[in-house]
């Protein structure tokens, strides 16, 4: 017999669940992108700097790394004031959270993984530069298409959380 002082198959409580849960399906793929896109793009870092030094472009490598971090807490914050009244609103920002959260980890992973290879030929070539920025911000739409989504999505999530 199941215990009834907390019954966890009511809709009140699995919204709440679901709520708190999406932050992990945010959180977690995006750090972990971040994290795998570093460790990706270090040997490319260090190559690059075998043949010359060039701080500005580790910089925008690293600076391109970081926005998908910079949209996951953009999708935080706007869920961190919103209030989930429904069992659709707790589905829609779990959507949302997942959207978000993988998108940004393909694109910091895929920065990274290119990073290992563009760093160095951006030091060998002269006449990459314009290529090299351009790479990265074709890279960067996987993300931003992901939060565009997302935002377009939370539109479902009434004000006010009406029934």
């Amino acid at each position: 017999m199941a215990d009834q002082s907390f019954p966890i198959f009511e809709i009140d409580n699995l919204r709440d669940i679901i709520s708190a849960v999406s932050y992990i399906f945010l959180v977690v793929p995006a750090l972990a992108g971040a994290g795998r896109g570093l460790k990706d793009s270090a040997p490319g870092i260090s190559s690059a700097a075998e043949i010359k030094i060039e701080f500005t472009s580790v910089m925008a490598a690293l600076c391109f790394l970081t926005t998908p971090v910079i949209y996951m807490l953009i999708i935080f914050f706007v869920f961190k004031n919103k209030e989930i009244a429904t069992f659709k609103d707790a589905l829609v920002k779990l959507s949302c959270c997942v959207i978000t959260g993988w998108g940004c980890y393909f694109t910091a992973y895929t920065i990274g993984s290119m990073a290992k290879h563009v760093l160095v030929t951006k030091v060998k070539e002269k006449k990459f530069s314009g290529q090299f920025y351009l790479v990265f911000v074709f890279v960067e739409f996987v993300g931003l298409f992901a939060l565009i989504v997302s935002l377009i999505f939370l539109g479902e999530i009434k004000e006010g959380g009406g029934k």
